[in-house]
């Protein structure tokens, strides 16, 4: 069996079978894949957190005939803060539900990790929600080449016709805003 590693922003997990979890991350070196964490959902807690939506994480996998499996794995970052907060909790899945919405299983995209990462670690941080979606959008087009010099100051609406128009997919803007 081929073994790698790989980091990854881990984007959803479902349940499989009785005790196994699929989880979606988006990685550096492999963009959006599926790993299968065996046993994820038995009462023995190997992964705990580790797997959990938003987290960074390092990942050691083997590849099977039917699934890349999880051997070991290791939090880079959990962004905690964003955790603690409703609004930026919000704002962090729906920049995640962009990634997922805009990416196929197997792209490679060093700028789409990059700009995840940097929003996560902003939303972290507390930066002002409303500028840094307004900077999320403008880099999201700008790295998948849809940008354009006449698109500055885009809204929410315009930005949701461009993404529309790319993936094929419908994403909504969060309506719940600060305060």
């Amino acid at each position: 069996m081929r073994q790698y590693r790989t980091d990854g922003i881990v984007l959803s997990q479902k349940n499989m079978f009785e005790s196994d979890k699929v989880i979606c991350i988006f990685s550096l070196e492999k963009g959006k894949i599926q790993l299968l964490a065996r046993g994820a959902n038995s009462g023995k807690a190997r992964y705990g957190g580790r797997i959990d939506v938003l987290n960074h994480t390092q990942f050691w996998v083997y590849k099977g005939k039917s699934f890349d499996y999880i051997s070991e794995c290791e939090v880079l970052t959990s962004f905690s803060n964003i955790r603690k907060d409703y609004d930026r909790i919000t704002w962090a899945l729906y920049f995640l539900d962009i990634l997922k919405k805009a990416t196929s299983f197997g792209q490679h995209n060093q700028g789409l990790f990059n700009l995840i990462l940097n929003a996560l670690a902003y939303l972290d941080k507390g930066v002002d929600l409303m500028a840094l979606k307004a900077k999320f959008h403008e880099a999201f087009l700008k790295v998948e080449g849809l940008w354009d010099d006449g698109c500055s100051n885009l809204s929410d609406t315009e930005f949701q016709t461009k993404f529309g128009d790319y993936s094929g997919r419908v994403i909504k803007t969060p309506e719940r805003l600060c305060g």
